[in-house]
């Protein structure tokens, strides 16, 4: 993202819902940085689900809870 990154954006759009009482947003990181450190990073900034590319049709449908 030419802004900030998906960790970033998660942050802000986790303080913003917080701050304005909002229900949480389902937000599901697809990267291909598969590290455990980028991952906790992710997971700590409130992200839901961190998937690593490749993602299968039927993985990416689990996570969104699709049939």
């Amino acid at each position: 993202m030419p802004v900030m990154d998906g960790i970033v954006a998660t942050d802000h759009i986790r303080r913003y819902e917080k701050k304005n009482g909002l229900i949480p947003s389902r937000i599901i990181a697809v990267t291909g940085l598969g590290s455990a450190d980028r991952q906790q990073q992710a997971l700590s900034a409130g992200v839901d689900e961190y998937l690593v590319k490749p993602v299968s049709l039927h993985g990416l449908k689990k996570v969104m809870r699709i049939s």
